[in-house]
């Protein structure tokens, strides 16, 4: 299993949010603690792992070695926190049995509401009623609120109170 340059872009991307899910130590890489990797697998595609180790190639070298075992694809390593990508195995599809309502409209009949314009659709509701009569940069407008000097919003004291505390 090999990733494109995009794609490995794409997941270093999307690691940014992630906090590492396991953590181990590049000298005792024993099979338990390649099960745990193992189990972040089974619910997340794409996983942190902080690596305890003295130094950058023992890090490297201990990222690869999960990387054959587990099996996965290493995307990155930042400092001592390796990311790991392994795509979700895809649900087993049981004899045409599936979780969702039988859709009327594949059937041919319209659904209840359905003029089949998709447009028609969007533009139908109170609240697209309620937006119609402002312009586009009324909406796009937004409440600011006041801020200090640091970023924190500033709260307005009323005067009687300013006057009582003297």
């Amino acid at each position: 299993m090999s990733i494109d340059s995009g794609f490995r872009r794409d997941l270093a991307a999307r690691a940014n949010a992630l906090e590492p899910r396991a953590i181990v130590t590049a000298d005792h890489l024993t099979e338990n603690v390649i099960e745990t990797v193992r189990s972040c697998f089974a619910h997340h595609d794409l996983v942190k792992v902080r690596i305890h180790a003295e130094d950058r190639d023992a890090c490297d070298a201990a990222a690869g070695e999960i990387a054959r075992r587990v099996p996965c694809e290493f995307v990155q390593r930042v400092g001592r926190i390796v990311t790991l990508y392994r795509p979700l195995p895809a649900p087993a599809a049981e004899a045409g049995a599936s979780d969702a309502p039988p859709d009327a409209a594949a059937d041919g009949e319209a659904l209840p509401g359905d003029s089949g314009d998709p447009s028609a659709r969007r533009a139908s509701g109170p609240a697209n009623e309620r937006r119609a009569g402002r312009s586009p940069n009324e909406r796009r407008t937004r409440r600011v609120v006041p801020r200090d000097d640091h970023g924190a919003q500033r709260v307005r004291v009323p005067r009687a109170r300013r006057e009582r505390r003297g």
